[in-house]
């Protein structure tokens, strides 16, 4: 439970620091183009943050190649549910991205861990 707490922590402050990008990237581009640039910057954090503090396993090639991938399946998923959002039930696109990320937050769990603990 400590680690899911933690993750949910972590990820939190990373979905803020990824929201805020999206927002900045939002007044100069497309809100589809905002959301590749910030799930990028996000995968990133969240790869540092689950690596080094919630799971404390080290980062390496191995883990620095699957992690990305789990979050490629996330993406697809969050990009359908940002589409839906926008498109057809009409939230606001400022609010949209926050809705497929609160979405996913389980899935997101259980894929990191299970890339950062594949042997």
């Amino acid at each position: 439970m400590k680690v899911l707490a933690g993750f949910t922590l972590m990820r939190i402050l990373c979905t803020g620091a990824t929201y805020v990008i999206y927002l900045l990237l939002l007044q100069r581009m497309s809100y589809e183009l905002a959301y590749v640039i910030s799930y990028a910057a996000g995968i990133i954090m969240a790869y540092v943050t689950s690596s080094l503090l919630v799971f404390n396993r080290p980062m390496n090639r191995k883990s620095a190649a699957l992690f990305p991938l789990t979050y490629l399946v996330q993406f697809v998923l969050s990009w359908i549910i940002l589409k839906i959002c926008v498109e057809v039930v009409g939230v606001p696109q400022w609010l949209a991205w926050g809705v497929s990320v609160v979405a996913l937050l389980p899935l997101a769990f259980v894929m990191s861990k299970w890339a950062l603990f594949r042997e």
